[in-house]
């Protein structure tokens, strides 16, 4: 309730009894963004500078974490609302990691749609790069390479990717990467 009263004052209200219904109108409304927009286009977006919108990104990449673990249905509106924000309004370091979210969000067999999850995984992957996202480069190794990139690579690919997410996140101090990432490698 706390984080859904915090998102309300920002702007980005979500219905607390949001259901399945709500999560695929939200990602029709992405489909629709993304649908005639290149990789090339999309990295081609300004950057985020108002402040106001750079905190809503930045309390929707906090909430995310904590709805993963208590409601599925909100974490994916908030992915859907990340890249919303992103693409209408400019891109920030947490863009790649709301497109990763979104790739991995669309292998999910509700969505299943493997050939823009791994569209969307590519863009998180080179947005680190022209964001200069570098302390995102745990969450999108862990998205792409964990969800997204055995839909079009061979899974051995993955390997080398992980252990390069896992370096950096230790690096980082962010364990909770770096367990996640311990977990892909070792299954």
């Amino acid at each position: 309730e706390t984080c859904l009263s915090v998102l309300k004052k920002l702007g980005e209200e979500i219905a607390p009894n949001a259901d399945i219904k709500s999560l695929l109108a939200e990602a029709s409304c992405v489909k629709q963004m993304i649908r005639n927009s290149s990789i090339d286009d999309m990295l081609d977006l300004p950057k985020l500078k108002d402040s106001h919108k750079i905190a809503k990104i930045s309390f929707l990449s906090t909430a995310i974490r904590c709805s993963f673990e208590m409601n599925q249905v909100l974490f994916a509106i908030i992915i859907c609302r990340m890249v919303k924000l992103s693409l209408q309004h400019g891109l920030h370091s947490i863009s790649a990691d709301a497109f990763s979210l979104y790739g991995a969000l669309l292998t999910c067999p509700t969505l299943s749609d493997f050939d823009e999850a791994y569209k969307m995984g590519r863009l998180a992957l080179m947005a680190i790069d022209r964001l200069n996202a570098f302390r995102m480069k745990p969450n999108v190794f862990l998205s792409f390479y964990g969800a997204i990139a055995h839909c079009k690579e061979p899974v051995q690919a993955s390997i080398p990717k992980l252990l390069e997410g896992y370096e950096v996140a230790f690096a980082l101090g962010d364990m909770e990467r770096v367990t996640g990432i311990l977990q892909l490698y070792a299954a």
